[in-house]
């Protein structure tokens, strides 16, 4: 008879666990950072695309007001200062007075409730300067705005400034809109074409 042969017992050894275990650790580490890394470009996508949602909102809502302006006869439509612009446009049931306005860095918007009488309507043209923001019916319309300049335009295409001394009645061809919001210069011409 032959002497009975050892067994031997195959594994691994500590040296090699734990050599297994500081691979699987870096490889874990690795895939954190690549995942972290996918949320938050996702988290910056979004609000990249909120953003620019937002804006377009704006744009369109600023394009509506240009393009139902009302005149009312002997009495201005369209009016800027420094830091707002103020205009009539038509609304379900008679006039509504709107003013965009750059508080800070927000771009705020304000509608009246309708007017429908002119006496009503030339107090509350008369009233706007006083407006601190807070009023009832302001609307944050867009936040991190560093330029709200509305130019207007004459029927050359030449600009002019909109605090200039024009007549009651008489409004720009165009406005060049100049919005910059987040160090990103925004230009929209709308021609202006009042229905009344």
């Amino acid at each position: 008879m032959k002497p009975s042969a050892e067994r031997r017992v195959t594994g691994f050894t500590l040296v090699e666990v734990l050599v297994a275990l500081v691979i699987m650790a870096v490889l874990a580490g690795l895939a954190w950072q690549g995942v972290n890394g996918m949320l938050r470009s996702r988290e910056a996508t979004s609000e990249s695309i909120e953003r620019s949602t937002r804006l377009n909102t704006v744009i369109a809502q600023w394009e509506r007001d240009l393009e139902s302006l009302y005149g009312v006869p002997d009495m201005r439509t369209l009016e800027c200062s420094a830091q707002s612009l103020r205009l009539t446009r038509h609304g379900k049931d008679g006039i509504v007075l709107v003013v965009w306005s750059l508080r800070g860095s927000t771009l705020k918007r304000w509608a009246s409730p309708t007017i429908q009488l002119r006496d009503d309507l030339e107090q509350r043209w008369m009233r706007i300067p006083d407006m601190l923001g807070n009023e009832a019916g302001h609307v944050t319309a867009l936040e991190g705005v560093e330029e709200f300049r509305p130019i207007f335009l004459d029927d050359n295409g030449a600009e002019y400034n909109c605090q200039s001394e024009r007549a009651p009645g008489e409004l720009p061809q165009a406005i060049d809109l100049r919005l910059t919001v987040h160090g990103q210069m925004l230009r929209r011409v709308v021609a202006v074409v009042p229905l009344g």
